[in-house]
């Protein structure tokens, strides 16, 4: 397997108070990260730092990250990858599988036997998610998530390499230049993500304590960065045991 840049071990505790205490795992769970933010979009460092095939297939895996050349965006949700893939053409072609063999320049990864379920108990807007998820979580190390659920109101977008701005150029940019989607109706979709406070400008923007990825269900299923919208109270919120 790809040596990652960094390993993350962490010890999660117990998540929420009025759901029943979750044991903590016999050993830490283990969050992989290969690149940064700011390497991609401050130093140009887009080439490919670790491939699908090394890493899948994996029960239980968990991961979202950009595809190397910034051509689209990839999400690993029980094992199978979800990759947005883009060429420059402003068109998106979407690949489902547990076979891929696409590299990253951005991954975050990890192996979640068992989750514990929740439910959101009200309207999130997706710029309130950090904060939330703080609330429900409880330490501080990286943790992966999942929200699980129908949206009404969701953007994201995909990144597209060639007709995205220069190094030097903010995540913020990045991602308003990317091939944007957003909620048409209800969207049956599942968030995949990392919540963290100790990797702003890592994994996450300066600003924000998650990154999250989308994965749309359908047939030909679809997948991006998350950018804006709200998460509906009764959604399922998945935090690992």
């Amino acid at each position: 397997m790809t040596s990652p840049l960094r390993v993350l071990p962490v010890l999660l505790a117990a998540a929420c108070a009025g759901n029943s205490p979750a044991q903590a795992p016999s050993s830490p769970l283990e969050v992989q990260v290969w690149g940064s933010l700011p390497g991609m979009h401050k130093r140009g460092e887009i080439d490919a730092l670790v491939t699908l095939d090394t890493l899948l297939p994996a029960e239980n895996a968990f991961a979202l990250g950009a595809r190397a050349g910034l051509l689209g965006e990839i999400t690993v949700a029980d094992g199978t990858a979800y990759v947005a893939r883009t060429e420059g053409t402003r068109e998106v072609s979407n690949t489902k599988g547990r076979d891929l063999d696409d590299g990253a320049c951005l991954l975050v990864w990890a192996v979640v036997p068992r989750w514990q379920v929740q439910t959101i108990d009200r309207a999130v807007p997706i710029a309130e998610l950090g904060e939330y998820l703080a609330e429900k979580i409880g330490h501080d190390g990286p943790t992966p998530f999942r929200i699980v659920g129908l949206f009404k109101e969701l953007d994201w977008h995909v990144v597209d390499g060639p007709t995205a701005p220069g190094i030097e150029a903010s995540c913020e940019a990045h991602s308003a230049a990317g091939i944007r989607f957003q909620a048409e109706g209800l969207l049956n979709a599942q968030l995949v993500g990392f919540w963290s406070t100790e990797h702003k400008a890592i994994f996450t923007r300066h600003d924000s304590l998650h990154h999250t990825h989308v994965i749309v269900s359908g047939a030909e299923p679809r997948t991006g960065h998350v950018d804006g919208g709200v998460i509906p109270a009764g959604c399922a919120l998945l935090l690992p045991e």
